[in-house]
């Protein structure tokens, strides 16, 4: 180990060895190398992102923008807003730059503004900071009546926008983006789009994120990239809490290059960032699959059904394919189409993992007793199938490579709860 005392470079010992009747003098030299193996040490990045959290750069909570508002104020596929002024916000599915779906804003009368952030969300917010001399750069895809312009802009403390200039928008999908510097450090509350003339308006692909604080090989803060390295964790580990419901359409998103904005962390953070991260700081990655990997519509029933857990799962193999296949395979192509070349070559290990908290969940829900009156044989029968199912599926596609492993989470027979104990 490394010294941290001051010891004289050579030390005298000695010592009584069998066999040997006179004392002996060991000569035992001390430098400066590091010869500490490494540690076991994993962490694990549980999704979520942009404004709430400090791993991601991006500064917007969903910038699919999508969706209007529900009971709790939050967007059903988009970020938490309220408007500000005389404004009514829809989902546009033609024509958006990011398929399948836009926001489209009526304005009766300007201006008004739809603001990210609620003063009145049923869970609060991590306090994030505008930094006096930072560069805050704010981006936008947009359309709308010829004529029309918006502002971007930052809301502080006092949820007040803080914009940019106008910036003419016409009919044609493009590019607004402005950037602001704060000339002395607020509370920063989230982001705004103000409409400067009535109309009606198409945004998509909203970002924003701090210049001075961002890591462009990956689009995460620096910050965070910088203390993950610092830490020298052997494993990073993809998924956790709240991931059951997570298909894998959403760990393979890929709506713009990072040259347009840093990705999106909503609901989950996406495999290729989650991999690069990984590759930045020298980690090997360990991924959990969830069981909402099955298919492009079983996934969307929000449990497991017998069908899906006998014969339901070919986006496991997906996922494998996705990793280790070359574009031969459907979805290696769509690896490549999005600028990524194989991960296996990366990596000494890649491990999968099934069965994450599947022996029960607080709502009832992605778990082994699926009629709610199953034994608990059945439920770890279920189990066996589901795990046994979904690795051989894995291991037969032709994007599974040799430093692949998958195993399984779950619980001994002793403890087995077939529901959720708290723990």
């Amino acid at each position: 180990m490394r010294s941290t005392a001051t010891l004289p470079a050579t030390l005298l010992l000695l010592t009584s060895l069998v066999g040997v009747s006179r004392a002996q003098v060991v000569i035992i030299s001390i430098d400066e190398s590091d010869t500490r193996p490494r540690a076991r040490f994993g962490i694990g990045v549980n999704g979520g992102g942009s404004w709430t959290n400090f791993v991601g750069a991006i500064l917007v909570d969903d910038p699919a923008f999508d969706g209007a508002a529900d009971s709790n104020g939050f967007a059903r596929q988009g970020w938490p807003w309220y408007a500000g002024g005389d404004l009514s916000a829809s989902i546009e599915t033609n024509g958006c730059p990011s398929p399948p779906q836009c926001q489209r804003v009526d304005v009766s009368s300007a201006p008004a503004s739809m603001n990210q952030g609620r003063t009145d969300l049923p869970q609060a917010p991590l306090t994030m900071r505008a930094r006096s001399g930072h560069h805050y750069r704010i981006k936008a895809r947009v359309k709308s009546d010829a004529g029309s312009s918006v502002r971007l802009g930052l809301l502080d403390d006092n949820w007040t926008g803080r914009y940019g200039d106008p910036a003419s928008v016409g009919t044609d999908w493009q590019v607004v983006e402005t950037v602001i510097v704060p000339s002395q450090d607020y509370l920063l509350r989230g982001v705004s789009i103000r409409f400067e003339q009535a109309g009606t308006y198409w945004i998509d692909d909203v970002v924003a994120w701090d210049e001075d604080d961002y890591d462009p090989e990956c689009g995460l803060s620096a910050t965070f990239v910088q203390r993950l390295t610092e830490l020298e964790p052997e494993v990073l580990r993809l998924g956790g809490l709240g991931v059951n419901g997570i298909p894998l359409e959403s760990y393979i998103r890929h709506p713009w290059s990072l040259d347009y904005g840093p990705p999106g962390l909503q609901p989950d953070m996406d495999l290729n960032t989650f991999l690069c991260l990984c590759r930045k700081v020298g980690a090997q990655p360990f991924i959990t699959v969830p069981p909402a990997f099955s298919d492009s519509t079983h996934w969307q029933a929000g449990d497991l059904t017998y069908e899906v857990i006998d014969s339901v799962y070919e986006d496991h193999g997906n996922l494998v394919d996705y990793i280790g296949g070359d574009s031969s395979t459907a979805y290696g192509a769509r690896r490549e189409a999005a600028g990524y070349g194989r991960w296996d070559t990366q990596f000494e290990l890649i491990t999968f993992e099934l069965g994450n908290e599947l022996w029960g969940t607080p709502d009832d829900h992605w778990d082994m007793d699926i009629n709610g009156d199953e034994t608990l044989e059945q439920q770890m029968q279920n189990f066996v199938t589901y795990n046994r199912r979904r690795m051989t599926e894995m291991k037969s596609r032709p994007g599974w490579r040799s430093n692949m492993r998958v195993g399984f989470c779950g619980r001994s027979p002793d403890v087995w709860m077939g529901g959720w104990p708290g723990s």
